[in-house]
């Protein structure tokens, strides 16, 4: 039985102003929501420059189970 190949996909949404993060394996075609962060200012700035920490923690914890991530398209 071939390896299952796990794909993970960070997404900018630009009408929603957030990261998204979508998983996929190798027998599945289309991508499931996993976590989003929105975009927000800083203290004193008008800019939405930052997401929440928790967005990286959870991308590390799929490149820790194993899968590729890849910059994704508008879905």
């Amino acid at each position: 039985m071939a390896k299952q190949k796990k794909q993970a996909m960070v997404h900018y949404n630009e009408k929603k102003d957030r990261f998204e993060l979508y998983l996929r394996n190798s027998t599945d075609d289309e991508w499931d929501f996993s976590y989003a962060a929105n975009c927000v200012a800083t203290e004193g700035s008008t800019e939405t420059n930052f997401i929440y920490f928790g967005f990286l923690r959870e991308l590390l914890n799929v490149i820790n189970l194993g899968y590729e991530v890849i910059e994704g398209a508008v879905i």
